[in-house]
């Protein structure tokens, strides 16, 4: 861990947010919340399942990518804190593969 493979990192994770494209599947997930909070939802439950389950993959990629930023914030928290320069490269690794992850998806989707 350096502040400078932070602030790369930290740019790295920040093009995430397009990868992921949070601010569109924020917006669906609300019309989808609203849609399942909706009466007669299960009046189809085909149409529901699906709805269900595209919910749930909105969310998980969301939450995903607010894990991450989570987890970069942290690291920020820490280097302030002055941790011990082991915990600090344990967590810098840690977010790093993690961003490394997403990364590689982008590529091949």
């Amino acid at each position: 861990y350096s502040p400078d493979n932070y602030k790369n990192l930290l740019q790295r994770g920040q093009r995430l947010r397009g990868f992921f494209d949070v601010e569109a599947k924020e917006i669906r997930l609300e019309s989808l919340n609203r849609e399942i909070e909706a009466p007669g939802f299960w009046n189809n439950p085909k149409t529901a399942e699906q709805s269900l389950k595209i919910q749930a993959s909105l969310k998980a990629s969301v939450d995903k990518y607010y894990r991450i930023k989570s987890n970069l914030e942290d690291l920020q928290v820490l280097a302030d804190l002055e941790a011990p320069q082991e915990e600090l490269n344990e967590m810098y690794d840690n977010v790093a593969r993690q961003i490394e992850d997403e990364e590689l998806k982008s590529m091949l989707s």
